[in-house]
This record gives structure tokens, sequence and C-alpha cells, in this order.
């Protein structure tokens, strides 16, 4: 069977250049925002380990948690292809303030994963829970950092709400497929919809998901909203499918 989390993986090492991405990141975010070695960094959303694993070769203080428990499996897997000794938590979102007592200078939460706080491989949509659920995921990041902390929350880049992705081939299940990846929004509904495309020779699959619709604009009013000041948009150059903004407690 088609593991989504098998996709996730192969899509990050098809459109990201790790070292690269790692490397403007520290020179970015890090270095800018006096985040050293010696600060605690949490990733909130760790998947299969993109970047934070690569923050922590680099010698970061860096402690990881999911919510998907298929995640976890694979962040322990790419853990020990590289040759690390870490353990990313099963943690939901709500439950940040009840699994530790340590407060990190750094949130992490990449990959457009706020959106799904209330949808991640679920049927079916409802707006006024979703947002519900993304307010709280925001709070308790909010109330988990230190003083003067940091959150580095992205979301879909402006102009790319609706587009078509062609990401190339890639290996599923031993078997070399064509990925395509189809993106589409309706802010009407406040909704997005993503459907990933497989093709292996005659046959095609297909897997869709529903997340909330936040844009900059909006991420940024919730951010202001739950307590988050200077919030500013940050500029990677490596960074192929979305948008970054950094906020500060």
């Amino acid at each position: 069977m088609f593991n989504i989390n098998d996709f996730w993986r192969e899509t990050v090492n098809l459109a990201y250049n790790r070292e690269k991405y790692t490397e403007e990141f520290i020179s970015s975010i890090l270095t800018p925002n006096n985040i050293t070695k010696n600060d605690l960094i949490w990733d909130v959303s760790a998947g299969t380990g993109f970047l934070s694993l690569d923050l922590l070769e680099r010698g970061y203080n860096v402690i990881f948690s999911d919510g998907d428990s298929d995640m976890i499996k694979q962040f322990a897997q790419e853990a020990e292809r590289i040759g690390l000794e870490a353990e990313s938590k099963l943690i939901h979102w709500e439950y940040l303030l009840e699994k530790y007592n340590k407060q990190p200078k750094l949130i992490i939460n990449r990959g457009n994963s706020l959106g799904y706080a209330a949808t991640w491989r679920k049927e079916g949509f409802d707006a006024r829970e979703s947002y519900t659920q993304v307010m709280n995921a925001l709070n308790n990041f909010y109330k988990l950092l230190q003083p003067e902390g940091f959150l580095i929350q992205d979301c879909v880049k402006k102009g790319d709400e609706e587009h078509f992705y062609e990401f190339g081939t890639m290996t599923l299940e031993g078997k070399t497929c064509e990925l395509e990846w189809e993106r589409k929004s309706f802010p009407e509904e406040e909704r997005s919809e993503w459907t990933i495309i497989l093709r292996s020779h005659d046959k095609e699959r297909q897997i869709m998901n529903n997340s909330y619709n936040i844009t900059g604009e909006s991420l940024t009013g919730m951010l202001e909203e739950t307590g988050f000041r200077n919030i500013e948009p940050v500029n990677l150059e490596t960074e192929q499918l979305y948008k970054a903004y950094l906020a500060r407690k």
C-alpha cells in the first residue's frame, strides 16, 4: 500500500538541496538572531527530519516531535541512515505544554504543516474546527517559547495558491514513478486542496488532502492575534515550495 510519508521523504529529496538549504537557514535565521548551538530548538513537525536532523548533525541542540506515528518511524529510519542518535516524540500540538517543561529559544514548524492542524490524513473539512485548531496550535507555540523566543512558520507562497508541480521521477515501494502534485485554493470555503498523482507504467494513483487555507496575510494576522511581534517574511532562495515567516514572543 502507498505510504504518504514515503512520498514526503522522496519529495524532499527532489525539491531541496538539503546542504544548501540548511546553510542558508543558519546564515539567514539562526545567526542574525543569535540562536547558537547552546540554545534549545524544537521542531514540532519534524516529519522525516529534513532540516532539524541537518541542524543536529551540525551541532545544534534540537529536539523533535510530530503528530503522525508513521512519520516517527520515517524519522527514525532517516536518523539511522545519517548516523545520528535522535528520536522524534509522538506529540500532538494540543499536548505540547504537557510533555515538556523546557522552553526553546526557537520553534520550527515547516512544510505548511499548520494548515493541517485538524485535517491531516482525515476525510472531510470543517472551516471553524480547522481555524480553532490552528489558533490553539499557535497559542501553544507562544506559551512554550522562552521570553523573547522565536517561531519560524511557513505557508504557501503568494501566487502559488493554485499550482501544478512536476517533480520528476522517484522510487516508491521499489517501483519507479512519475510524481505530479496539484494544489487548488477555495478561499470562500477557507480551504486548500492538494492531490498527489503517481504514474507508474499504465497505472495511476491519487491521494487528496484538505487543509485550512493560510496565506501570508492571514498568517501574519493570526500570529499578531496570538501575541507574536516583529513578524517578518524571510527570503530563503533555497526554499522551493513555501514562504517562511519569523515571529518573536
